[in-house]
């Protein structure tokens, strides 16, 4: 017997994506299905789930641009690691370090998110996420803010219809 994965076909996933995101070009589409059953979609479940029992803190590296250009995955290790005076020539182009004032400062935040009970950044203090309240940290180009998270409301695009 064929099974739909979440009770949906394709044709369904594409359409709903289609009508969420309609400045999206077909390869921005492809881009976003992709990238939420990968990568958002398990780690906004996941961040739900656990916020029910333990502290969630949740962020976004990189800009959020239209046709799901961005930050490829994993872009924000350099600047996590870095360390003032550190060799980053052996980095990967998608991890290199262009803005060691800025790379500092990603590195003390994730240095507060181990060490403090509530995480301090430049934005002020880390909030923690919930379903409730999807808030992320942003970090992008030497900037940090606070914002709901752009990609919560898109698990809802996999989800059955009630019958």
């Amino acid at each position: 017997m064929f099974h739909l994965p979440l009770g949906l076909t394709g044709v369904e996933v594409v359409r709903r994506y289609r009508e969420a995101l309609p400045q999206h070009t077909a390869r921005g589409i492809w881009r976003a299905v992709g990238g939420d059953l990968v990568f958002q979609n398990p780690a906004t479940r996941f961040a739900r789930l656990h916020a029910a029992h333990q502290p969630v803190y949740k962020y976004l590296y990189g800009p959020v641009e239209p046709n799901e250009l961005g930050a490829p995955h994993g872009a924000e290790v350099g600047e996590v690691w870095y360390r003032q005076g550190m060799d980053v020539s052996h980095l990967p182009t998608r991890q290199s370090v262009r803005d060691r004032t800025f790379a500092t400062a990603v590195h003390d935040v994730w240095v507060s998110f181990i060490r403090d009970a509530a995480p301090e950044t430049p934005a002020g203090r880390w909030p923690r996420y919930s379903g409730a309240k999807p808030q992320v940290l942003h970090m992008e180009k030497g900037v940090f803010r606070l914002s709901i998270d752009p990609f919560d409301s898109r698990t809802a695009l996999w989800e059955r219809p009630p019958a």
